[in-house]
């Protein structure tokens, strides 16, 4: 897609046509593929804010995100225990995507429960 302040616009080429589709954005969207989840990373960087605009363009999506910090808890990486920051990204239909980091804001595990899926390092950072 392309993007300018404000607008990001996409267009989908297949072989019976063109589909071209325009986001209208806050400061500071997050651009998230099902698929993808090293962009979840951008969503922690200062300043934090309250509230995400998120585009899912595979989806043809847009919508806003309640960032909530759930606090820090200890979580399994590799063969050691690191104490991460518990964040969620919560849609207004109360599904969440939960995201912990290290003390150094570097992604440890992604979780979307109503996919029931989980992401996370094998390894911790170095």
């Amino acid at each position: 897609g392309n993007g300018r302040p404000g607008l990001f616009s996409t267009l989908t080429k297949a072989p019976d046509g063109e589909s071209a589709r325009d986001y209208v954005m806050g400061p500071g969207p997050l651009l998230l593929d099902a698929n993808a989840f090293d962009p979840y990373y951008f969503a922690l960087l200062p300043p934090l804010r309250t509230r995400v605009s998120v585009i899912d363009p595979r989806a043809g999506t847009q919508t806003t995100l309640r960032l909530e910090d759930r606090g820090s808890e200890p979580i399994r990486v590799g063969r050691g225990t690191i104490t991460a920051r518990h964040y969620a990204l919560v849609g207004a239909d109360g599904a969440s995507r939960d995201v912990w980091v290290d003390g150094q804001g570097r992604l440890l595990r992604v979780a979307i429960p109503a996919r029931g899926l989980v992401v996370q390092r094998d390894e911790a950072p170095r």
